[in-house]
């Protein structure tokens, strides 16, 4: 799409995945928002939230969740709820790209509550969270707060509540918050209730201005410190002594496979969190020692480390400069995984985002082997 166009409307729809969504050319991030229980993708809170968005330069899709594509009324059943979730992560997958920029997650009520669960669950999802009207509490049962999951939610968040909400007052909101280690912002909206009133309350630019103002600046300080600024090297550049040595110790050895911020090899300002096989520690390519099996500041060529990509995409099946190590607990819906061989990552381990898993040594040889054979590592 040209950049000078204006926004694309699309409808989408996969055997997972049913949404409507605003494209803008070179937009600043992706929005993916849920409806409410009792609600659809059409409804009035996220139409108007969204448009606000889309005005600011965000694309935008509104989702509907599994439970509302398998019936087109009443309310979800608490034994689906996690088929939500997978829905919402089905979703991300779906439409993540639809901007280069950081991925925000969330929706109204229920489809809210359920997409930070889902982060909570899994970090990597989505850069941030943006919730309306979030269910603190049934109407009048304080006692049953919903906010267990409220400790793992590490990404900026913001919180938009309806004064005259009933399911969850501003003073019960402020307690809650305090238990979100992430950054957090609480967006009040006067003379509104647990609808937030959209066609009269003003939540839609209230709420515009809160990710404009205080998320986006949060998510898109610019490339984070993890891989360098560079898509990759070229692997025989790099080439050294590999050695399985997988320790689970809070440092990334040979063997694991962690997370981090991996840029597009198109755009190095931009890119997304991926899993990484680590495969060594560098001191630059003119070093050839592994570093492998050392603790502390004993291990060679500090903290930069060696890492190859990792992808659940199938079409690499096929490609030579991909090999599969099959599923593990490093993809959390146990796809099978594919390591790129032909671009090695320089990684700074304090950008991990977390450890993953360790990659069985029967895979790992497979993988060495590969590089041994292909790129003169030894």
């Amino acid at each position: 799409m040209a950049a000078s166009s204006g926004p694309e409307s699309i409808e989408v729809r996969t055997d997972d995945v049913v949404a409507d969504a605003t494209v803008v050319a070179d937009a600043r991030a992706t929005v993916v928002l849920a409806h409410g229980a009792g609600s659809d993708r059409t409804a009035a809170v996220l139409t108007a939230v969204g448009d606000a968005l889309v005005d600011r330069g965000l694309s935008v899709a509104r989702i509907d969740l599994p439970y509302r594509q398998r019936r087109p009324k009443g309310p979800p059943s608490p034994s689906t709820a996690a088929a939500d979730r997978a829905g919402i992560r089905a979703a991300l997958d779906e439409l993540r790209g639809l901007s280069r920029g950081p991925v925000i997650v969330g929706g109204h009520s229920y489809g809210g509550r359920q997409a930070s669960m889902a982060v909570a669950e899994d970090p990597t999802l989505a850069d941030a969270l943006l919730l309306t009207s979030y269910p603190l509490h049934p109407p009048g049962r304080p006692e049953r707060m919903r906010t267990e999951h409220f400790p793992k939610i590490h990404v900026p968040t913001v919180i938009v509540h309806g004064r005259s909400d009933t399911f969850g007052t501003s003073a019960e909101f402020a307690d809650a918050l305090a238990l979100i280690p992430g950054p957090v912002r609480l967006v009040e909206v006067d003379r509104a209730d647990h609808s937030l009133r959209p066609d009269r309350s003003g939540v839609d630019i209230l709420t515009a201005d809160a990710v404009e103002e205080w998320l986006l600046p949060l998510v898109t300080a610019g490339p984070r410190p993890s891989a360098r600024r560079s898509p990759g090297h070229p692997t025989g550049d790099f080439a050294r002594t590999i050695v399985y040595a997988p320790d689970l110790d809070g440092a990334a050895d040979p063997g694991e496979i962690v997370w981090t911020w991996v840029p597009f090899e198109d755009d190095p300002d931009q890119g997304k969190d991926r899993p990484v096989l680590v495969v060594g520690r560098d001191g630059g390519p003119g070093d050839h020692t592994a570093g492998d099996g050392m603790a502390g500041d004993d291990r060679a060529g500090g903290d930069m480390l060696l890492g190859l990509m990792l992808s659940s995409r199938d079409y690499h099946r096929d490609d030579p400069d991909w090999v599969s190590i099959g599923s593990g607990p490093w993809d959390r819906d146990r796809r099978e995984s594919f390591v790129r061989l032909d671009r090695v990552l320089q990684v700074a381990e304090h950008g991990i985002r977390r450890e993953g898993a360790v990659c069985e040594r029967a895979r790992f040889d497979a993988v060495a082997d590969r590089l041994r054979a292909r790129f003169g590592w030894t």
